[in-house]
């Protein structure tokens, strides 16, 4: 696992400050289930697309309003 920190979520106090985008493993694929898998990208794909506190700060909400990760994964972010 590579993990890495963002200082700038450090500093808007929003835990955990991990910098999404840079962060994952190699063979990552091999831990889910393929129509899992296909979701764990879109979503990856969606957050890329937003600055690093916009993401974290829709994943934490999205975490929160599902009661599991496999329905956060169903859902998206919203």
């Amino acid at each position: 696992m590579e993990l890495h920190l963002d200082r700038s979520l450090v500093e808007k106090r929003l835990y955990p400050a991990i910098h999404i985008q840079q962060s994952g493993t190699r063979r990552e694929d091999l831990l889910y289930h393929p129509e899992e898998w296909a979701r764990v990208q879109l979503l990856r794909k969606t957050m890329a697309a937003l600055p690093p506190l916009e993401a974290m700060e829709q994943l934490i909400n999205n975490l929160h309003a599902t009661k599991s990760n496999a329905e956060l994964l169903l859902a998206g972010l919203r």
